[in-house]
């Protein structure tokens, strides 16, 4: 099994650490986060620095932090660190993924995420619990779902967007990026980019800075 570590040690990793115990294509060496002290989670041992693993040639592994923007900002320094650190997938074996389905590094799709034919998922995304997304979906870059999300067919969920809890997206919308949509919301019409959005039907409520926390 190839080793890895985790960048991040809050609960988005327990949900992590659990995929990749379960599918058993990776070993986990550790994780670090320079936000905590350091110690152990889940049994894992838990670094302040990237760089004590890099010393150790490890150069593969996840970052584990839901916020779309933090986990591009965590990404780009280890690139810095590391050009050749490669970013792995974390895929749950419950998974369901349709024909020609494609997955770009560094997403995670967590358990019970059915994807039917045609998806286009770009890199570091998530795909929560219990998420649907329909036929020929795309969602770009650092887009996340939350559990529960539902997306029809020919959706297009934007870079760095976040779509909240249980929240259902009609066929053919458009998302665009860095945008909020609300826990709950039913979209039916498109969404612009850099936006906070929610509702039912859902509507714009206001404008978004690209870097704004959501979590």
């Amino acid at each position: 099994m190839a080793e890895v570590v985790l960048y991040g040690a809050g609960g988005h990793a327990k949900v992590i650490i659990d995929i990749l115990e379960r599918s058993g294509i990776h070993h986990i060496v550790g994780l670090v986060d320079d936000t905590a002290p350091e110690g152990r989670l889940m049994g894992y041992p838990v670094a302040s620095d990237l760089r004590q693993y890099l010393d150790r040639g490890i150069r593969a592994g996840l970052v584990a932090v839901g916020d779309n923007w933090q986990r591009h900002r965590i990404v780009t320094q280890i690139q810095q660190w590391c050009e050749s650190f490669t970013f792995v997938t974390a895929i749950h074996p419950s998974v369901q993924l349709g024909k020609e389905v494609t997955v770009a590094e560094g997403t995670v799709i967590m358990a019970g995420g059915m994807l039917n034919p045609c998806v286009q998922i770009g890199r570091h995304c998530i795909l929560n619990t219990g998420s649907i997304v329909d036929h020929d979906c795309t969602l770009h870059e650092y887009a996340s779902i939350a559990p529960g999300v539902t997306l029809g067919g020919n959706v297009v969920v934007g870079a760095y967007t976040a779509i909240g809890l249980g929240a259902s997206v009609i066929q053919k919308m458009t998302i665009g990026a860095y945008t909020v949509v609300g826990a709950g919301s039913v979209v039916v019409r498109p969404i612009p980019s850099e936006c906070v959005s929610f509702g039912t039907p859902c509507r714009v409520v206001r404008k978004r800075a690209v870097d704004e926390p959501y979590l």
